[in-house]
């Protein structure tokens, strides 16, 4: 990218790329006291405990049986939102560690195991639940409060009066922890975070309508006003996305709302501080700070993006099969199952197989009483652009195609053998060469500036981690295994899929079968 006045965006995706031969500027520095903890601690005797309202027979943590008599409570309260918070993000495996500690898988992915997104419920007029912003405590599944009483006006003014948040009287709002990531991943650790973040919402989005609930991601708010409801320092902690949780029964969709990716201003020319991590830079610089801008920004929710290679010489049309999750609690089951996987066995892909992930990944719909409706779960999908690189497929030449959702089809930009190549763009692994595809999300970063300021950097990852998640579910009632892949050559893979300059690399996901055969 050799923008003349580059954005804080532009010059943060510049320095954070990782290169052959130029990767001890990223090396890991003597940690004297350990990296920092993935979790929040609120010491509090008000905590709300939520394992009761699980759906399981046994305590998750422990393994001991759970009261066959549970608390009372209501499906559109705690039994709804304990389910949705758990499937979210929640505590789905323990492993013990050296020294009497334990590491603890997520719900979600997350590069490294580092798990930077913090989650807060956000709550009126329930039954059961006094009104408030609570702090999801994962490691015991509870909740603390933060904000007691009162407060649904300022969270809607700070979001633009957002129609489906009005519908709601539930609300998530999620942060990024920077210091999780930062220690490892030095300023990509911003990177990371989005992504990370993307993956959890991924989860929410399939899990919230078996809970009774509708999503709607809110990514256009007043970020000082967010970072205040929930008393953050943005230097440490900052509002990523906010999800309104309106009840199915009564959703009315006309009234949801449009898009909801407002711009904020672009940096263009400005000078980065050489005394402020570029990583807070480019978080603040994408601040939107005008509530004016809630009005004169407001867009019709985005179409999906499909101009790519449009006079390829071979266009392949997919099937839209749906992937069958099995009978009820067959989502929550494949959430528990999902693990990244470690290796893939030397295996193809079939052409049907594909054809349901990809439709699956890019296409969600919202379950309405008279049919699934079109989901507006993705802040702007025009803005990515979709590759993929097929290793082994027997009913698909090996070879790179772009990928046109809108019309589900792929369209051959270059045919060969590059299992080689894809191992190498992913830093050597060989989920790169072994997987029988790769999915990678690319886009035009000028444009997306154009439209959206430098806030556009947040909108694209968490677009793209929230695909990746899709990809990573979609894939196991297949009998397929996921990999997403943050780290990667940037300018090889550019050179790779032949991007133009002004394009950067968001993410790849690996798919393959699970396993062996080396």
């Amino acid at each position: 990218m050799t923008a003349r006045n580059p954005t804080i965006s532009e010059r943060f995706h510049e320095e954070t790329k990782y290169a052959e031969g130029d990767m001890d500027k990223f090396a890991v520095p003597p940690l004297t006291s350990g990296p920092p903890e993935p979790f929040k601690d609120y010491h509090t005797e008000q905590a709300v405990n939520l394992i009761g309202y699980l759906p399981f027979d046994r305590h998750p943590f422990t393994g001991g049986p759970l009261p066959d008599t549970r608390p009372d409570a209501t499906e559109a309260g705690l039994y709804g939102l304990s389910r949705l918070l758990f499937f979210t993000n929640g505590v789905t495996g323990i492993m013990p560690m050296q020294h009497g500690t334990h590491h603890y898988f997520r719900a979600a992915p997350s590069a490294g195991g580092l798990y930077p997104t913090e989650i807060y419920l956000a709550v009126r007029n329930l039954p059961d639940l006094a009104d408030g912003i609570y702090n999801y405590q994962v490691r015991d599944h509870s909740l603390a409060p933060v904000w007691e009483g009162g407060f649904w006006a300022r969270l809607g003014a700070a979001t633009c009066a957002n129609g489906a948040l009005e519908q709601a009287n539930a609300a998530l709002l999620f942060t990024g922890c920077w210091s999780r990531g930062t220690w490892r991943y030095r300023d990509r650790a911003y990177r990371r975070a989005l992504l990370d973040t993307g993956h959890v919402l991924g989860n929410l989005t399939v899990i919230g309508p078996t809970c009774g609930y509708g999503v709607f991601p809110i990514g256009g708010f007043l970020d000082a006003a967010i970072n205040n409801l929930l008393f953050v320092d943005d230097t440490e902690e900052g509002a990523l996305l906010i999800a309104a949780l309106p009840r199915l029964e009564s959703l009315n969709l006309d009234q949801a709302g449009g898009g909801t990716a407002l711009p904020s201003p672009a940096s263009h020319g400005v000078a980065p501080d050489p005394n402020d991590p570029l990583l807070h830079q480019l978080h603040r610089a994408g601040y939107v700070t005008d509530p004016d801008t809630c009005v004169t920004a407001r867009r019709a929710f985005p179409d999906t993006r499909d101009h790519g290679f449009e006079d390829a010489d071979e266009v392949i049309a997919l099937e839209h099969e749906p992937i069958d999750f099995g009978a009820d609690g067959g989502v929550e089951r494949t959430i528990l199952a999902r693990r990244s996987a470690r290796q893939f066995a030397r295996a193809g892909i079939s052409l049907a197989e594909l054809g349901a992930l990809l439709s699956y990944a890019y296409q969600p719909t919202l379950p309405m009483s008279q049919g699934n409706a079109p989901s507006r779960q993705m802040f702007d999908p025009t803005l990515l652009d979709s590759y993929l690189i097929v290793n082994r497929s027997g009913d698909l030449a090996p070879g790179i195609y772009y990928y046109a959702p809108g019309r589900h089809e792929l369209r051959l930009m270059r045919a060969g053998d590059l299992g080689d190549a894809a191992r190498h763009i992913c830093l050597g692994q060989d989920l790169g060469g072994d997987a029988a595809c790769l999915v990678i999300h690319t886009a035009d970063l000028d444009e997306a500036i154009q439209r959206y300021g430098d806030r556009a950097y947040r909108y694209l990852h968490l677009d793209a981690g929230h695909i990746g998640q899709r990809l990573n579910l979609g894939a196991l009632p297949l009998g397929l295994g996921a990999s997403g892949i943050g780290g990667f050559y940037d300018d090889a893979v550019s050179r790779l899929l032949a991007l133009p300059d002004s394009h950067l690399v968001a993410y790849i996901t690996t798919i393959g079968h699970s396993g062996s055969d080396r």
